[in-house]
């Protein structure tokens, strides 16, 4: 008995063992996943120059994904983006009722951001609305305070249109690129005039690793004469041309072929000239 008692009690025991290492398997990889925190991005909005009245649209995009806000106090936004750890270090861009904004961030987990917006347009500015009440929500405070680096200040650029030696009709699209990339763009609403200067810019946003680069413009997709360098804060009037060159081009290769023909005319009239001599 007492034999049979002692073996019972090993088993008993490898049992215990065996449970104890599966629930510690278990717990090592049930490790819950820590969420990240969204960025949280406030500050002044404004409209050609004035305050943004109530019910301004502002848009945040990063990546993929939207996150829209409603001004609630004249002037003024804050605004939550969320995102996940893939998202860390894209670029969000702003959108107030629809134009795209001066500033662009990076998103960072935790992240609190401090900036003001402008946007120029010749649309009249939304009438203020009543201001619908709504509860205010605090976002999670980060844990540890995340630097940022703020992007340098965007260049303007205003003046005259034209495409083939004619002025660029309204709807045309103006496009700023450094490098490739688009830093820029602005649809003709006056007819030879892709920015007044007054109320409307072409705004070129680039990077601190854009400045002292060329700026190349394009006008309905036809690449403009006219070249600029990024210089944050430059407003500038520059007037841009697209098709010219190609109408030069092909008149003096007309011209070309057309002397051709006239010396070839003409020797082979010294020619027959010079037998009949003969």
């Amino acid at each position: 008995m007492k034999e049979r008692g002692g073996k019972k009690g090993k088993y008993m025991v490898a049992v215990f063992v065996e449970l104890l290492m599966v629930v510690c398997v278990v717990n090592v990889f049930a490790q819950p996943v820590i969420p990240t925190l969204p960025c949280f991005i406030e500050g002044n909005v404004t409209i050609n120059g004035k305050e943004a009245p109530v019910g301004t649209e502002i848009k945040a995009i990063v990546g993929d994904k939207e996150h829209v806000y409603e001004v609630k106090e004249r002037g003024k936004f804050s605004i939550s983006v969320e995102g996940d750890m893939t998202d860390k270090g894209k670029i969000i861009t702003f959108f107030v009722n629809g134009i795209r904004a001066d500033k662009t961030l990076e998103w960072r987990s935790g992240a609190t951001y401090n900036i003001d917006l402008a946007v120029f347009t010749n649309e009249t500015p939304l009438v203020e609305q009543t201001p619908v009440i709504t509860p205010t929500i605090t976002p999670t405070p980060s844990p540890e305070t995340v630097g940022f680096e703020m992007p340098p200040l965007p260049a303007s650029f205003y003046g005259n249109v034209t495409m083939y030696g004619e002025k660029a009709e309204v709807g045309t699209i103006v496009r700023a690129y450094i490098e490739g990339r688009e830093v820029g763009n602005i649809t003709v609403k006056e007819k030879g005039v892709y920015a007044d200067g007054f109320n409307t810019y072409l705004v070129v946003q680039g990077t601190r690793d854009d400045i002292g680069k060329q700026i190349n413009f394009t006008v309905n997709g036809l690449e403009a004469n006219q070249t600029a360098i990024y210089i944050p804060g430059e407003i500038r009037k520059m007037d841009l041309s697209a098709g010219e060159q190609h109408v030069e081009t092909a008149e003096w290769l007309i011209v070309g072929i057309l002397l051709i023909v006239a010396l070839v005319v003409a020797f082979a009239y010294l020619r027959l000239k010079v037998r009949r001599r003969r």
